[in-house]
């Protein structure tokens, strides 16, 4: 026989057989129910607040693999028109993330080099 202990309405603990106070009930019964004198209820299923979505990574390999010989030369001469700084953190940066500022540029290079859709290729092939 399992008891609830009940304390201002909820159960606080479940034990086996029974002690002074307890109310006998059944096996799902456990600890946060609640208890109205006459019968236990379930606690309200509390549904866990949507995550925001990750931001996308992309792998400077990947996407330097994914490029013909002719795009990347091109790359290579865009990216020269870059600031030493700019140049500096892209070529330090293993990954490119879209949480990155970094990232919007390198996408509009693309996009401006190779178009829209080769560039949209190009970030598919590349994401992790």
């Amino acid at each position: 026989m399992r008891s609830a202990i009940i304390e201002d309405g909820a159960v606080v603990n479940v034990i086996m057989g029974k002690i002074e106070g307890s109310i006998p009930c059944g096996e799902d019964v456990g600890i946060g129910w609640s208890h109205d004198g006459q019968t236990f209820a379930a606690p309200p299923v509390i549904e866990p607040e949507p995550q925001p979505a990750l931001p996308k990574r992309y792998s400077k390999k990947a996407l330097f693999e994914a490029m013909t010989d002719e795009e990347y030369e091109t790359f290579e001469l865009v990216e020269a028109q870059q600031t030493n700084r700019d140049r500096r953190i892209f070529r330090e940066a293993s990954e490119l993330n879209e949480a990155d500022q970094g990232f919007y540029q390198v996408q509009h290079l693309l996009s401006g080099t190779y178009g829209e859709a080769r560039a949209s290729e190009l970030l598919k092939s590349a994401e992790f």
